[in-house]
């Protein structure tokens, strides 16, 4: 073989394994993420969950925002975007609320794949806010992802549980985050834009805390902790698969998520997703290949920062 060693790798083949890696890891840590929501059964507001998720985000960010703490308040600040910022973190924090919701009370494969519609959404909010241009396959391939949804749903056949519509809106709302990031950036700075996310959700989700919040009882906290831990640690394991791959090859392999919550529930939850699941999974999964291939300047900013 010319230029390369006898039996050695491809030179884009070994990175592409440890990309895929981190995506298998970031999978492991959704999963487990997923579990932890199902053993606590609804007792605790999903409201609460986003809000100790926020804790343990500003906590994990701050011993690396602090060393930079003067340039991210002060350079080049632009009071203007206060409002897009405020936005960001109001949609972020409804997002992990909807999502935490859905997977207390649907099998974890169903609200996996419906919560990995966001790439749709991303494309469709890009076209109506950003006016992007959309060629007539980017529309095909749009359509098929609502398909999907409309696959694994199935209203008018099957009874849609309340809690199924918040797996789609939670894809919306981080799609919408997703938006909001590619205006900011024009203007802020990656680590400002990570920074106030954070403190805004945490802003938010403290108004429902103060007024709703469930004690949680001792035997719940280790629950709590694999929730708010594991969700920075899947953030952080998407970054190191971006920083080593496109975000056109990492985009998609976010479906690995779904066998993964598939195996989780039906071992620890005897579900047994049905065929239907399947097949719109493959459908959602084709529409991903493409709208994240077409839209490689679209990634949230949590996926990107370092």
């Amino acid at each position: 073989m010319r230029g390369e060693a006898a039996g050695a790798l491809p030179a884009r083949f070994e990175p592409r394994l440890v990309a895929i890696f981190w995506m298998l890891a970031a999978a492991t840590a959704w999963a487990a993420i997923g579990v932890s929501v199902r053993y606590l059964g609804g007792r605790l507001p999903s409201t609460d969950l986003s809000f100790y998720r926020s804790i343990a985000g500003v906590l994990l960010l701050l011993p690396v925002i602090w060393p930079h703490r003067r340039a991210i308040m002060l350079a080049g600040f632009q009071r203007k975007t206060m409002a897009l910022f405020g936005l960001r973190g109001a949609l972020l924090f409804g997002g992990q609320a909807a999502f935490y919701f859905s997977l207390a009370y649907i099998p974890l494969a169903e609200a996996t794949v419906l919560n990995c519609t966001l790439p749709v959404f991303v494309a469709v909010l890009a076209v109506v806010i950003l006016r992007e241009r959309v060629s007539a396959m980017g529309w095909s391939m749009i359509a098929l992802g609502f398909i999907g949804i409309v696959i694994i749903l199935r209203p008018g056949i099957e009874v849609i549980h309340i809690a199924a519509p918040f797996a789609v809106l939670a894809a919306f709302l981080f799609g919408s985050a997703s938006i909001t990031n590619k205006l900011l950036s024009e203007t802020e700075p990656a680590s400002r834009i990570v920074f106030f996310s954070n403190i805004l959700i945490l802003l938010f989700g403290s108004i429902p805390f103060l007024f709703f919040a469930v004690m949680p009882r001792w035997s719940e906290v280790p629950l709590i902790l694999v929730i708010c831990v594991l969700g920075t640690a899947a953030q952080y394991c998407i970054a190191r698969a971006l920083a080593i791959e496109d975000a056109s090859f990492v985009g998609p392999l976010e479906i690995i998520r779904v066998p993964l919550a598939a195996l989780a529930g039906w071992l620890l939850f005897a579900e047994f997703p049905d065929v239907w699941v399947w097949v719109g999974s493959a459908v959602v999964f084709v529409s991903i290949i493409f709208l994240t291939r077409s839209h490689r300047s679209a990634r949230p900013v949590e996926e990107a920062a370092p």
